[in-house]
Formats: structure tokens, sequence, C-alpha cells
């Protein structure tokens, strides 16, 4: 049992500290990234850059909350290390993620006649189709790794993600500082992304695979009962589908009703939220594997108690991050890029109580992803 707790508290830490080095790094190269982008290219550009990205999320859905039934159901044959069964179980996520990344792509491809009315910009329609397509390509390459980052997140190995997304990124922001230099080209801007996700993509298989060869190199199969899986699927499905609706359409509907540039301005304060949320993010994601694996082996007692030191501790953060950001906000953008990008009080106001609410209510989410607990609460976000 001591084992247990001390491995288990081991991952978290590991999974913690390595997403923190990456996160600050990407933190860095992000900013510099985004000051080069906005003075060699203009803010109509960086908001397509916004817009695509949250169509694409809005399309995936979430990954149809394919990841978290993935993760959940990987919990126990990890725990008891049941090579055959989680052989059998990553092979076919392999087969889903392998058709929602068709799907994704023919429903992709299905939007573009109605670009025009999803983007508010004078760039040519042309041109607007061309970079569409190549986002839309970029996003649907990495469900072909998919599986394995969803062991990764099963064995608690979340540091292994994070340190291949570092390297790659690294590599992404040289390139796209290089690009915008020499270049000034969104094409090659775009193109430079495509590669860096297919340079992680690969060095994240082959990483996974080394490290997991048991699992890869295993012939041995086993019949599972594929019904519970399905309909654990198809909750995650609505429960991810009505979060994405909630949390990942503003950019659209700021393109819709104001301009595509609104929402370049808008991407500029998202970006630091992100990258805040991001440092949280790390302790979440690391936590939400043990957490699954402290439910199945703790009393009703202990986990009550878990979880309620969980929700002081990101109340406190939700907290300090709705202070800091409604008073340091502008200040940080002015320095940043300049105040021809500022938004006004009330927006900034708005914006950090978006912040506190989320992280407020974040310990509900991990325990109920932990938990599996999509069927039960498969309408609630689909009401809101």
């Amino acid at each position: 049992m001591t084992s247990s707790i001390n491995s288990r508290s081991k991952n978290v830490f590991l999974n913690v500290f390595f997403g923190y080095v990456a996160q600050i790094g990407l933190l860095i190269l992000l900013l510099v990234g985004r000051k080069i982008f906005l003075y060699f290219l203009s803010a109509d550009y960086l908001g397509i850059n916004g817009l695509f990205s949250n169509i694409l999320t809005v399309l995936s859905l979430g990954e149809l909350g394919i990841d978290m039934a993935a993760s959940y159901s990987l919990y126990k044959p990890v725990a008891e290390n049941d090579v055959p069964l989680i052989t059998s179980l990553v092979r076919f996520y392999k087969k889903v993620y392998f058709v929602l990344a068709i799907v994704i792509l023919l429903l992709g491809l299905c939007l573009i006649p109605f670009l025009g009315f999803l983007v508010t910009s004078e760039l040519p329609h042309s041109e607007l189709t061309i970079f569409y397509v190549l986002f839309l390509v970029n996003s649907i390459s990495s469900y072909f790794v998919a599986h394995k980052i969803v062991l990764l997140s099963a064995c608690q190995e979340h540091r292994v993600q994070k340190i291949v997304s570092l390297c790659s990124n690294i590599l992404l922001q040289i390139i796209h500082i290089i690009v915008l230099i020499i270049w000034k080209n969104f094409y090659i801007y775009i193109l430079a992304n495509i590669l860096s996700t297919l340079i992680s993509n690969v060095i994240l298989s082959l990483v996974c695979s080394k490290r997991h060869s048991d699992i890869f190199s295993n012939k041995e199969l086993v019949s599972f009962d594929k019904a519970p899986i399905k309909k654990r699927i198809i909750s995650a499905f609505l429960y991810k589908f009505g979060a994405v609706i909630v949390t990942s359409t503003d950019n659209i509907l700021i393109s819709i009703l104001v301009s595509t540039t609104a929402v370049g301005f808008y991407s500029n304060y998202s970006q630091v939220v992100i990258a805040v949320q991001g440092f949280i993010a790390i302790i979440t994601v690391s936590m939400v594997s043990s957490i699954g694996n402290f439910m199945v082996s703790k009393s009703k007692e202990e986990r009550i108690e878990l979880f309620n030191m969980i929700l002081l501790f990101y109340n406190f953060l939700a907290a300090l991050g709705l202070i800091g950001f409604s008073l340091l906000f502008n200040n940080l953008i002015v320095i940043w890029l300049g105040e021809q990008y500022l938004f006004d009080e009330i927006t900034v106001l708005i914006i950090s109580l978006i912040f506190y609410i989320t992280n407020a209510i974040a310990p509900v989410w991990m325990f109920r992803e932990a938990c599996g607990m999509f069927d039960k609460v498969k309408y609630v976000l689909l009401i809101r």
C-alpha cells in the first residue's frame, strides 16, 4: 500500500515538474512569437488564426469525449498490469480514433461553403479557404497517435508528452520567427505548424512504443465487453459536446457579431489566460489519473476529504487569478504589444470572471472525469 501511495505521489510530482518546465518555456516563446507576428503581419491574420483554431475545436467536439472514456477504461487494467487487456483496448481505440479523424475531415470540408458567413474579413475567399484546409489537416493529424497519448495518460506519464511538446514547440517558434522575418508569409507560417505537429507525433509515437514495448509487442489479445465502453463514449460525447459549446465558441461569435480582427485583439488576452491556465492545467491533468486510481482504492470518507482539499486549493487559485487579471491585465498588454490592442476595463473584468468561474469549479470536473461519471451528467451541459 505504501509503495502504491509513493508511486502515485511520485508520478504527480514528476508530471507537474516537467509540465511546469515545459510551460515556462512555451510561455516565453509564445509571448515573443506573438509580438513578432503582429510586427510583420496584421491583426486580421491573427484573428484568422484564432477563429479557425476555435472552429476546429468545436468541430472535433473535444475529441467526442473519447479521450476521457478511453483513459477511464484503462485505469484498472493498468493498475493490475493486465498487458493483454491493455493491448486489446489500445488497439480498439486506435481504430476508433482513425474513424474519428476521417469523420472530422469530412465534416470540416463540408464547412468550407459557410466560411463566408463565419469570417468577417477583407482577405480573399480563396486565401481563407486554403488557410482553413491547412488548419484542418494540422488538426486531424494528431488523431493518429491519440491512442498512445491515452495510454500515457492512464499510466500517469503526462511528463513524456510535455517534454515532446516543449521540444516541438521550441522548433516551431524558431521556424515561425524565421518565416515571419524572411518571408512575412502566412501560408508558410501554417505549413510550419503542420511540420511541427508531424515531428511531434512521430517522436511521441516512438517514445511511447519504446516505454511500453511490452504492450505494443504483445500478440496476445483478449475479448472484452464493448457495450459499456460504447455507452461511456456516447455519454462522454454529450458531456464534452455541451462543454465545448459553452467554452469554445467565443471566437466564432466575436467574428460573426463584431469582426475577425476583433478576434485577433481578444486572442491577445486569451493567450495570456491560456498561458496561466496552462500552469493550473498541468496540476489538473497530472492529478486526474491519480484521482481515478485513488477512487478505486479508498473509502468514501477519504474521497470526500480529498475532494474538499482540492476544492479549497482551486478556489484560492481562481480568486488570486481574478484579482491579478483585473488589476494588471491592461498594463501587461501595453508593455507587451502596445495601447492600440487594449480592451476597456469592463471587458477585462468579464474575462477575469470567466477565469475565476472556470477554475473554481475545476475540481468537480476533475472528479467527474476521473470517476467516469459521464452518464449521470451528460444532459446538464446541453441544457446550459
